[in-house]
């Protein structure tokens, strides 16, 4: 990266920032964790497979944005406006359940001791905070950039300390067997959800229709340089050391937390209790201070994919608008969050129990979406200029990842969610 001035490297550093940050309330925080209390880190290869698809097809979506100067939605549309019509619909199935705020309303509540029928109603505060942030004036990306700029380095310096503190190199070396599938099992022998085990692949990292971001956000920031391989080489920095390298290191953390934590314990509900019992043992052991930082991370990241997730719905509802009609309207962003923050909060109120449930409903759906957005990209990249068009290895690497969860879906939904 010769090309780059230190300054102007540092400053471009943001858009793997944001990505992992939209992805740290869910995968991170909450499946992965859930997964290695119940069935130990034998399973955490998968943690490794869905970090690793990601980064390839963030490197591959910023390809296309970088050498067109357009959002991945713009150059689906192009092959075909049924696809426009597609990336709509499963942004609303992979979304629509507002399963990020609904944690985070419940994290809230234990961590202040809230009555449990109040619980809806922090969620639907959330909710509510999240679409005003958005909403409220333009440079949107720049706000989200600021926000998880903030959250992401402190939510990843609460959970080292925490992490520090409970160390045991027995299980740390359990923990990494589990990247080849061997390890001892958790509390449940039997039992496996298939479905919250692709949910938590699906959310390594982010996950669904949101790697859609890539392309908008790469736009946002714009080009540094006129060379491509050099702009090449810092996509694949930032998105292998800052996207990959945070999202891997805090999902084995918090997974590692989650069993040392809840060793004594026989079992725990099969919910979100789970982080509340290891935020009681935190507190125990380094104070109640931090037993109020890990909820509160919780929170923070968990409201970060909510707020991520409704300027989704806008920018698609806004760059759809704008290629069949040929306007760009920001109203159109603001009515199509406000839509999605009413149909949530109808949702919210009526499902707030089970925010754990509509975590796994939306992530399965997110795995087929994550299928086409592998294929669309390639198609798309591969009628490039020659000099800018994927390798024979990206190619096959690609179809590989789009066949992985296209089946691994079919086999879910077959299997029943």
């Amino acid at each position: 990266m010769s090309g780059l001035k230190k300054q102007d490297f540092w400053k471009q550093i943001g858009i793997s920032v944001v990505t992992i940050g939209l992805g740290i309330g869910s995968g991170e925080f909450i499946l992965w964790p859930y997964l290695s209390y119940h069935w130990g880190f034998s399973i955490l290869w998968g943690a490794l497979l869905g970090i690793a698809m990601q980064v390839f097809l963030n490197i591959e979506i910023q390809r296309y944005a970088v050498v067109t100067g357009n959002s991945l939605l713009k150059g689906a549309y192009g092959l075909s406006n049924k696809l426009g019509t597609w990336f709509l619909i499963s942004t609303i199935l992979g979304f629509g359940w507002p399963g990020f705020v609904a944690s985070a309303g419940f994290l809230m509540s234990s961590a202040l001791a809230l009555p449990e029928s109040l619980g809806g109603y922090v969620s639907l505060g959330l909710l509510l905070l999240a679409g005003l942030i958005l909403v409220v004036g333009r440079g949107i990306y720049q706000r989200i950039e600021k926000l998880l700029k903030v959250i992401v380095p402190v939510s990843f310096i609460v959970i080292f300390l925490i992490f520090i503190r409970f160390f045991d190199w027995t299980l740390v070396k359990e923990l990494l067997a589990g990247f080849v599938g061997v390890g001892v099992g958790g509390v449940d022998s039997t039992g496996f959800s298939l479905s919250m085990f692709l949910g938590a692949i699906v959310y390594s990292g982010s996950g669904g229709n949101l790697l859609l971001s890539q392309a908008f956000y790469a736009l946002e920031k714009r080009k540094f340089s006129n060379d491509f391989q050099e702009h090449r080489r810092f996509q694949i920095f930032e998105n292998v050391f800052v996207f990959g390298g945070i999202g891997l290191l805090t999902i084995l953390m918090l997974s590692y937390l989650s069993r040392v934590l809840t060793l004594p314990l026989s079992s725990v509900s099969n919910d979100l209790t789970f982080l509340v019992v290891e935020g009681y043992f935190i507190g125990n052991a380094m104070g109640k201070v931090f037993e109020y930082l890990f909820l509160f991370t919780g929170v923070f990241a968990l409201f970060a994919v909510q707020l991520g997730v409704l300027d989704l719905f806008g920018r698609v509802c806004r760059e759809l608008f704008h290629l069949k009609f040929g306007k760009d309207s920001f109203q159109i962003y603001v009515i199509a969050v406000l839509m999605q923050v009413m149909v949530s909060s109808v949702i919210l109120l009526a499902q707030a129990s089970q925010p754990l449930w509509l975590l796994v409903i939306g992530s399965v759906f997110n795995a087929l979406a994550m299928g086409v957005i592998a294929i669309v990209t390639l198609v798309l990249n591969m009628k490039l200029r020659e000099a800018n068009r994927p390798s024979k290895f990206v190619v096959v690497t690609q179809f590989a990842i789009a066949l992985f969860y296209i089946i691994f879906f079919v086999i879910t939904v077959k299997g029943g969610i």
